[in-house]
């Protein structure tokens, strides 16, 4: 009985380190046709310009921060006016992760995060 639980331990064993072998060439396969995809497709770009960076990974973090302030001034029916209207300042955090052209991001704004974002609009009456 026990010669076959060490047989069995053993084809078990040995099926799982193909399986991880085929596993590692399928990925190498995969990473190889992707790299000469990323760095032979260079598209109608000027190159002597803008290259492709030379690694694999490339991770960029943005911050955008925008606001607003209005003044204006006029006459209204021969009423001389001045007004003056600002928007809280946005900001949004983005982040991308890139592997040989293949991208995913996310961008985040705490203020909508935190339900504190309001839209201003200016009208007339």
């Amino acid at each position: 009985m026990r010669h076959w639980a060490l047989v069995f331990i053993l084809l078990a064993f040995t099926t799982m380190t193909v399986a991880q072998n085929h596993d590692q060439q399928v990925r190498a396969q995969v990473d190889s046709v992707l790299t000469a995809r990323y760095y032979s497709n260079k598209g109608n770009i000027d190159t002597s310009y803008i290259l492709r960076p030379t690694t694999k990974w490339t991770v960029k973090a943005r911050l955008n921060v925008s606001g607003a302030k209005i003044e204006t001034e006029g006459i209204d029916n021969g009423q001389h006016f001045n007004s003056e209207m600002k928007a809280d300042y946005k900001s949004t955090l983005s982040l991308a992760v890139s592997y040989l052209g293949f991208s995913l991001s996310v961008a985040l704004n705490p203020a909508k995060l935190m339900g504190k974002y309001r839209d201003y609009g200016l009208a007339r009456p």
